[in-house]
């Protein structure tokens, strides 16, 4: 899928892994108070069998701002090529814009995505979303994948990463996607995801698809 990491996004899935792969961990946890919920601990750094997902904060984004090597450096990652598709400057700026006004929301905007393979860490993407949840409990997921890295399911990996990160929140109550509806591959691997096709989506010509927290707990 590729995803402008802001204030819209549109997302087109590669290959996904099944939920069976083990759930996320936590190194860095975040403090978070939701109208909707008590006050709880959120994991910013999650494990999936490949990869590290670092969710974006204020001084990591003022990093990718200062230079690669510094994001690099943050990030005990080797930085090749950046940003992924659909991401620049504007999309960055965003993010910093939304990080400094709500820093305890850190988690429901960008994560970085990092490889992991045989001890070399790179940095092979972004993944994200677009907010916290809204009144009905509903969050947009997506992801860009650095072209070299493409077509091996790391952008799914990370996505279903981040749902299994969202279900954690209680306010959460849907986790949506959208994509174009030529895109085979990426309603297929959604539907893999266990999300359904809800609709038209929020921009000219997309579709909607979304697994509630119901359907995610019969997985």
């Amino acid at each position: 899928m590729s995803q402008r990491i802001g204030p819209t996004s549109v997302c087109s899935f590669p290959f996904a892994p099944q939920f069976g792969e083990r759930p996320a961990g936590s190194l860095q946890h975040l403090r978070l108070e939701s109208r909707d919920c008590k006050i709880i601990h959120m994991p910013l750094r999650l494990r999936t069998a490949r990869l590290e997902l670092i969710a974006a904060t204020l001084p990591l984004v003022e990093a990718e701002i200062a230079g690669l090597a510094h994001l690099g450096e943050r990030l005990q990652a080797e930085v090749e090529t950046w940003p992924p598709p659909l991401n620049d400057e504007n999309s960055l700026r965003w993010t910093f814009q939304k990080l400094q006004a709500n820093p305890e929301a850190a988690g429901f905007f960008a994560w970085y995505v990092v490889l992991i393979n045989e001890g070399k860490r790179e940095l092979v993407g972004l993944a994200g979303i677009t907010g916290p949840p809204d009144q009905s409990g509903t969050i947009e997921v997506g992801y860009s994948v650095v072209e070299k890295f493409q077509k091996q399911g790391i952008g799914t990996e990370a996505t279903r990463a981040l749902i299994q990160w969202a279900f954690r929140h209680p306010a959460v109550q849907m986790v949506t996607a959208q994509t174009l509806p030529e895109l085979g591959p990426s309603i297929k691997v959604m539907e893999r995801c266990g999300m359904t096709f809800l609709g038209t989506g929020s921009e000219p010509g997309t579709i909607r698809y979304g697994i509630s927290r119901e359907q995610f707990g019969q997985r």
